[in-house]
């Protein structure tokens, strides 16, 4: 009997506790992949970028050069994984 008592319970109660066990959205420096920023320095393969009014510490598998947009592929510790962002012509 209390074993039944026990499921029922957790079969009423389950409804309004899911939210509550699912994953949100990524916090702290997982948030940032997919953000757009630009090199700080020179990355090769390491180097500084900026994102927003913050720096970060990052990695690129190919050189980047100061200035240019890169963006946030990942995250390794507290460094992220970058990647430049090809801007084709302004328009005239």
């Amino acid at each position: 009997m209390a074993i039944g008592a026990w499921a029922a319970k957790d079969a009423v109660l389950y409804p309004m506790l899911r939210s509550a066990y699912s994953a949100g959205p990524p916090t702290g420096v997982e948030s940032l992949v997919g953000s757009v920023g630009r090199a700080h320095e020179t990355i090769d393969p390491s180097g500084l970028v900026k994102i927003g009014s913050e720096l970060w510490r990052a990695t690129s598998s190919e050189p980047v050069v100061v200035g240019q947009p890169v963006r946030v592929v990942g995250v390794s510790g507290m460094t992220l994984r970058v990647v430049a962002v090809n801007v084709g012509p302004r328009p005239e």
